[in-house]
């Protein structure tokens, strides 16, 4: 399993503890909200977490530069409304 939470969003508040478990993750975004993603992890979480995903799924996850980069912590609905053109 994995975990990636926004360093301010009120739900790392509870985030889900590990405990013993064995090849699981749990990363936190920094200054981010309840939109992170693994597009906003640090380099070396980024790493971690695809390395994970390799893994697990036996696919060489592909990074597109503007997925990750370009609003890693805007929430989902602000983006779609950018988007949007005007009358």
């Amino acid at each position: 399993m994995m975990f990636i939470y926004g360093e301010n969003d009120p739900y790392t508040a509870a985030a889900f503890d590990l405990g013993g478990a064995q090849d699981s993750y749990r990363f936190f975004e920094p200054a981010g909200n309840h939109s992170a993603s693994i597009g906003g992890l640090p380099q070396a979480d980024l790493e971690a977490a695809l390395a994970a995903l390799q893994a697990w799924t036996g696919v060489t996850p592909v990074q597109k530069a503007h997925a990750l980069a370009a609003y890693p912590s805007t929430p989902r609905w602000m983006l779609s409304q950018s988007r949007r053109r005007m009358p």
